[in-house]
C-alpha cells in the first residue's frame, strides 16, 4: 500500500511539473520527488524500528520472568 501511494504521489508531482509549472522542472520536480520518497522511506523505517524495539522489550521481559522462575 505504501509503495502504491508513493508512486501515485510521484506521478502527481510529475504531472504538475509538466502541465502547470513547466519552468520549475529543474528545481521543483526532482526536489519534491526526493521529499515524497524520503517521507515514505522514513515512515516505513520508523515502523520497522518500533516493531524491533517492541520485540526486544518482549524478549527482555521473557528473560526476566524466566530468571525469576528458575531462581524460585
Amino acid at each position: 500500500m505504501r509503495s502504491l501511494s508513493m508512486i501515485v504521489l510521484n506521478g502527481v508531482v510529475i504531472y504538475i511539473s509538466f502541465n502547470v509549472f513547466t519552468f520549475l522542472i529543474p528545481f521543483f520536480m526532482g526536489s519534491l520527488i526526493a521529499v515524497v520518497s524520503f517521507w515514505h522511506f522514513n515512515l516505513i523505517f520508523g515502523k520497522l524500528q518500533e516493531k524491533q524495539q517492541e520485540l526486544a522489550e518482549k524478549e527482555a521481559e521473557e528473560q526476566a520472568s524466566g530468571r525469576v522462575c528458575s531462581i524460585g
